[in-house]
């Protein structure tokens, strides 16, 4: 009698894996099918024979009808495309009488662990581990010779028989291979950190897994969930011992970058308060920490309660943390720290740094504050320690940090470059981040960070100042090859851009700065050589406001030689103050509505200084025979006076116009010059004129658009 076998609809490899282009072999009952092959067919009346093997499409089914003569056994191989073309997964010897679904199939790990009636090589497909359909369970193969380690996931001892059942596939394990539950309930640490010990990609099912202590991944370990819904979680007694949720194994190996590594975790939400309250109390609960460790990323993770750091790097090299969002943290969220001996591990001890530091996209929202740090040593992102190199920390977004990206003091690093983020001292309710006023900036290196650069990036609205980089404590360390460049930084308190002790060749350029408060100042040098500092825009808080665009000064390095060419400063009171430096060039900056002087130069300064543009209108429109005033506000009569005319309102097309001209009928002339004021007419012909070869000459059109600029 013909038997139809499509009644077993799918073969998975495990629970929800399809056995994708796998072999099918049928043979005679208790007999190998591959050396006794049993004749399979496409119809019911077996007329059709089909070839062997039969191959398994996408969905894990045979694509067609399959009848046989009466019993048979089966035998599924490994794709032809896999290394070990001819590897079995599943085989079996005994008469089949149903269809194949009742082969060798448990409901349970427990029930498939007492089998005792199991050949060599037979397969035994588990529905799940603690129940059918919870996620664990899968293909398995009996090995009767096997002594490797029992893991209770991929390995699984048996309870009187000798040898193993051997997992089929090792690229579809999760942690519920292993009897995590995800309930939200059982403590998962030991199942989850047997599944970590294989060394390879582990999968999250969505759920909450409960960890009662720390976890533990090793050389090759890849964790990764189905998105915030695969959480781990401390237990509320594992807070308490204020342990770290996740190293790497061998994190206290000393002598460079020798601990477990190739490490990725991703796509998953790290709660290491557990089900305690976000406020910020005591204790050290870092999230993730890896030390000593080569090529360990952590992308794409939440982290809602941060009790102490979100991902430490501790003396690790050619890693990175990208797309993960950090929430309500006590303290950094992502550091990159130096292995020094004494820190609350105390086994590292050869401080190894961080090399090739990678720290991109990722969003925090943090107060970042942590009350028992010396002047609130932190950031949302925290270099710590020494002797770090190449460091890049762009495209992050960070909001309502204490501090945004914060850099220790007394310290040198190279090729630290910080650029392309959105640092914004108010949280997402708008309010103003204060926790401590004296040390709330936005970017603050405390350090001497050599051949480094701040460049491109936004900051707004911190109470202390916008971007800090230098010390001032002895024993100094300068800095050496700085820039900080093409930076918008808007409503900041006291100085927008800080910058002390530096030397051989400071950069500050092209910033946007926004002084919204009186009292302010938008760059700051004090001690600096070789100094370029210009293409900068300021906009202060009015002529009255005690606002200042720049300032230069000696610190502990002289400024000798220099420039600050081609800056603008708008509504201050004090556009340009060099108090010291020899051999500075002050060339061709916009100073526009500041209070006067608009350029202070201290008695033990240098300074060359010209061109620089005291009064700029703008362009203003003007008729046909009409006279417009136009306040400069310099309290002197201006000299060195240019006026320009277009027939645009952007200037486009634009002529110098002729000066002090009367009685013309074309043409634009200034007819008064005060103290605070000028005239400027139009004649009636046209507002439009200019300096020909031939003089002044107008066009046909009745208006037009002035622009009158001051220069010293």
């Amino acid at each position: 009698m013909s038997k139809y076998i499509n009644e077993f609809p799918q073969h998975l490899v495990s629970p929800g894996v399809p056995a994708f282009n796998y072999r099918v072999y049928f043979g005679d009952p208790n007999q190998n099918p591959l050396t006794n092959p049993k004749t399979v067919y496409s119809d019911a009346g077996l007329t059709i024979p089909i070839a062997q093997p039969l191959i398994l499409n996408s969905d894990g089914l045979y694509g067609q009808e399959v009848f046989l003569n009466g019993e048979y056994s089966i035998q599924i191989n490994t794709p032809s495309t896999v290394a070990n073309p001819n590897g079995v997964i599943w085989q079996s010897a005994p008469a089949i009488t149903g269809i194949a679904g009742s082969l060798n199939t448990v409901s349970t790990v427990a029930e498939a662990k007492a089998s005792t009636n199991l050949l060599d090589g037979q397969g035994v497909y588990i529905l799940g581990y603690y129940a059918a359909a919870d996620g664990g369970g899968g293909m398995y193969v009996y090995d009767a010779s096997s002594a490797a380690t029992a893991n209770d996931g991929t390995v699984l001892a048996l309870d009187t028989l000798a040898g193993r059942l051997l997992h089929g596939e090792t690229t579809a394990i999760t942690v519920k291979t292993f009897g995590a539950a995800g309930n939200g309930i059982a403590d998962d640490l030991a199942s989850i950190n047997n599944a970590l010990s294989l060394g390879i990609k582990i999968s999250v099912p969505k759920g909450v897994y409960m960890l009662g202590g720390r976890l533990v991944a090793h050389e090759g370990s890849a964790l990764v969930g189905e998105g915030r819904e695969s959480e781990m979680r401390f237990t509320n007694a594992a807070v308490a011992t204020g342990i770290t949720m996740l190293i790497n194994s061998g994190y206290d190996t000393q002598g460079g970058y020798t601990a477990a590594g190739n490490i990725t975790i991703s796509n998953m939400t790290w709660n290491d308060r557990g089900d305690l309250d976000t406020t910020n109390g005591s204790g050290s609960n870092n999230a993730l920490l890896f030390a000593h460790a080569k090529n360990v990323h952590v992308h794409d993770c939440y982290f809602p309660q941060h009790k102490y750091h979100a991902v430490d790097f501790v003396g690790c090299a050619d890693s990175s943390a990208y797309r993960n969002t950090c929430e309500n943290g006590k303290s950094s969220a992502i550091q990159i720290d130096q292995a020094v001996a004494g820190t609350n591990y105390n086994v590292f001890g050869d401080d190894t740094p961080c090399i090739n530091v990678d720290v991109m996209d990722n969003n925090i929202f943090s107060p970042c504050y942590d009350p028992d740090a010396p002047q609130g040593f932190v950031g949302g992102i925290h270099i710590h320690r020494d002797a770090h190199s190449h460091i890049d920390i762009h495209h992050n977004h960070l909001q309502g940090p204490f501090q945004g990206v914060f850099a220790d003091p007394n310290v040198t690093h190279n090729h630290l470059n910080i650029y392309k983020n959105t640092v914004l001292g108010i949280n997402r309710a708008g309010a103003s981040v204060d926790i401590n006023p004296n040390h709330n900036f936005g970017i603050r290196l405390l350090c001497a960070a050599n051949n480094s650069s701040v460049y491109k990036n936004t900051v707004s609205d911190f109470n202390k100042g916008g971007i800090y980089s230098g010390y001032s404590v002895s024993p100094l360390a300068f800095t050496k090859g700085f820039s900080v460049e093409d930076n918008d930084i808007l409503r900041c308190l006291e100085d927008s851009i800080f910058i002390i002790n530096h030397e051989s060749g400071l950069k500050c350029r092209g910033n946007t700065i926004d002084l919204a408060a009186d009292n302010t100042r938008g760059i700051f040098i004090d001690g600096a050589d070789r100094l370029v500092c210009s293409d900068n825009e300021i906009t202060g808080n009015g002529p009255a406001s005690e606002c200042a665009g720049i300032r230069i000064e000696n610190g502990a390095v002289t400024v000798i030689t220099g420039q600050a060419n081609e800056n603008r400063v708008y509504d201050c009171q004090y556009a340009i103050d060099i108090q010291n430096g020899s051999g500075f060039d002050l060339f061709d900056n916009t100073l526009k509505n500041n209070a006067t002087p608009f350029i202070i130069i201290g008695p033990t300064a240098s300074v060359n200084h010209e061109r620089n543009v005291k009064f700029d209108s703008g362009w203003v429109a003007i008729n046909a025979g009409s006279e417009v005033s136009s306040a400069h506000n310099l309290s002197i009569i201006p000299t060195n006076i240019e006026l320009f005319v277009s027939p645009n309102s952007d200037g486009s097309s634009m002529r110098k116009a002729v000066l002090n001209t009367s009685g013309a009928t074309s043409g634009v002339w200034i007819t008064e010059i005060g103290i605070s004021t000028m005239l400027v007419r139009a004649g009636s012909a046209g507002a439009i004129a200019g300096i020909s070869a031939t003089g002044i000459y107008g066009v046909a059109a009745a208006n037009g658009y002035f622009r009158v600029k001051a220069t010293a």
